[in-house]
């Protein structure tokens, strides 16, 4: 049967009927199926002012990222606003309505808000929420109890009112600012953590937000909390022998030249129960030597213990089995010889440096994610002793090509992302990858394994692939895996049952045989290529809109 097609965005055939994914509007928003236009869950407009429309109560997780937005108008109706729903754009303001009870985290990240009112309405600031801003000046209602991890971080507030109902604030909440006035803040400059009844609990200390180089911290104290003095400019430290815990990277990038019971070499290390230095366990640097080599009596490099420094080498001796989570972020390291004796590589614990080539020692199994994200590396080795490599472990690098070792079993999402790779090849050993896996880099090629039965969202998507060949172990290709390549024909095996949102958008296909396994096509699954003939079952069902649309040549459906 040939169905003649006027019009590429309407499908007339018996045994079809249209069930969008998500249901797209003429202005732009994408809602929620079923949702009735109360909650959406994408942009794909071109205005970058935007009034979100009355019928919204939940904008969700994403919703608006990365959008380019510079200005949105939240009605009263909405009561939820999702993880990361409005970040990277360009907003300069923005008005929470009191209808608000939830803003998630990483909501306004990165944008470019120089103040903004909480609505009373809201109990809890979520981590990252406003972190990466321009704000000057921030309203916090009496309706606050917490204050979570890096908020308001990486601002430009100079002062800040914290209401007497807030009983907790997270590490860093107000990091990397330019406050010189707190409400509540001591003489001292020290911002302790709050006891239930709202006092200040003397024995914690949580932050800092004086003025002076030098600090004397109270024999009152025991713990001193993650980054709590970091980033000050600190000049000399003393820490009295009350205090048994010290937080990681608690006086990370200062100038500290001397602190009490500070090691010669400018290493805090872990203490031990009776006081004394644990020599086996870094847990800070605050010294200034750019080139630094660690004591062969260290066993751990803790979490955080050199991060945010201007490190331009490092000597890591035999001894050190671990290196924790973001150890070594943000310095300006240019290469690192990583010892064999070393078991584990914790989470972004070389991310942000100036890395050009890696070898990851055989005494490994796996290597936390983000690991050596951000840096200037052309080459890395992956010894067979890699089983799973974690997500984002090597994005945002120059890689031309990478051997990925038979031993793999697991890919991490984004793990190869924002790279140069012009070819992969995937050996059968893994089983499964993360979302957007190899997405934006530069590959021709790929070789896809039968071990994998699902591609995920953006696999492969902003490559230039020309063709690929799925394998008959796939079921599900998911939503943009293949979007932004330069696809001329794709076969797709009968073992497929589902093509996700925009899998194919954006290429450059002819024609497309959909196998009679398919049941759903997702929404602009081909949307924007050059297709002329589709072929498609009876067994689809389910067509999401604008599934063919931009193919102007597009005339038939043969079934």
């Amino acid at each position: 049967m040939n169905i003649v097609m006027l019009r590429t965005s309407v499908l007339i055939a018996p045994f079809l009927f249209i069930c969008s994914q998500a249901n797209a509007g003429t202005d732009g928003f994408v809602y929620a199926k079923n949702s009735n236009k109360t909650i959406v869950v994408q942009y794909t407009g071109k205005d970058k002012n935007i009034v979100i429309p009355n019928s919204v109560t939940t904008i969700e997780d994403y919703a608006f990222a990365n959008d380019g937005l510079t200005s949105v108008i939240i009605p009263n109706s909405v009561t939820f606003i999702g993880v990361e729903s409005f970040q990277n754009n360009a907003l300069t303001s923005v008005i929470i309505p009191n209808s608000v009870t939830e803003v998630g985290i990483a909501a306004f990240r990165q944008n470019a808000l120089t103040s903004v009112t909480i609505p009373n309405s809201v109990t809890e600031i979520e981590d990252l929420t406003f972190t990466d801003n321009n704000l000057k000046s921030v309203t916090l209602p009496d309706s606050v109890t917490e204050i979570d991890p890096w908020a308001f971080a990486h601002n430009d507030l100079t002062s800040v009112i914290i209401p007497k109902s807030v009983t907790t604030i997270g590490q860093e909440a107000f990091n990397d600012n330019k406050i010189t006035q707190v409400n509540n803040l001591p003489s001292s400059g020290i911002i302790y953590a709050r006891n239930d009844d709202g006092t200040d609990n003397m024995d914690n200390i949580i932050s800092y937000g004086g003025k002076g180089k030098d600090v004397i911290i109270p024999n009152s104290v025991t713990t001193i909390g993650k980054g709590a003095f970091s980033d000050n400019g600190l000049t000399s430290v003393t820490i009295p022998k009350s205090v048994t815990n010290i937080g990681w990277y608690a006086f990370s990038n200062n100038e500290i030249t001397e602190v009490n019971h500070l090691a010669s070499n400018g290493i805090i290390y872990a203490r031990n129960d009776n006081g004394t230095d644990n020599t086996q366990e870094i847990i800070s640097y605050g010294g200034k030597e750019k080139n630094f080599i660690i004591p062969s009596s260290v066993t751990t490099i803790g979490n955080y213990a050199f991060a945010n420094g201007a490190l331009t080498g490092v000597t890591i001796p035999n001894s050190v089995t671990t290196i924790g989570d973001w150890a070594f972020t943000e310095n300006d390291l240019t290469s690192v010889t990583i010892p064999d004796s070393v078991m584990a590589i914790g989470v972004g614990a070389f991310q942000n440096n100036a890395l050009t080539s890696v070898t990851i020692p055989r005494s490994m199994t796996a290597i936390g994610g983000l690991a050596f994200s951000y840096n200037n590396l052309t080459s890395a080795t992956i010894p067979n002793s890699i089983i799973e490599l974690g997500d984002g472990v090597f994005a945002n690098n120059h890689l031309t090509s990478i051997t990925i070792p038979n031993s793999v079993t697991t890919i991490g999402g984004e793990a190869f992302s924002d790279n140069a790779l012009t070819s992969v090849t995937i050996p059968d050993s893994v089983t499964t990858i993360g979302e957007a896996v190899f997405s934006d880099n530069a590959l021709t090629s790929v070789t896809i394994p039968n071990s994998l039965t699902d591609i995920p969202w953006l696999a492969f998507s902003q490559n230039k692939l020309t063709n690929v060949t799925i394998p008959h172990s796939v079921t599900a290709i998911g939503q943009d895996a293949f979007s932004d390549n330069a696809l001329t024909s794709v076969n797709i095996p009968n073992s497929v049952t589902s093509i996700g949102i925009k899998a194919f958008k954006n290429n450059l296909l002819t024609h497309v045989t959909i196998p009679k396994s398919v049941t759903s096509i997702g929404y602009e699954a081909f949307y924007e290529n050059k297709l002329t003939r589709v072929t498609l079952p009876k067994s689809v069902t389910k067509i999401g809109d604008r599934a063919f649309d931009k193919n102007v040549k597009l005339k038939q459906l043969n079934s």
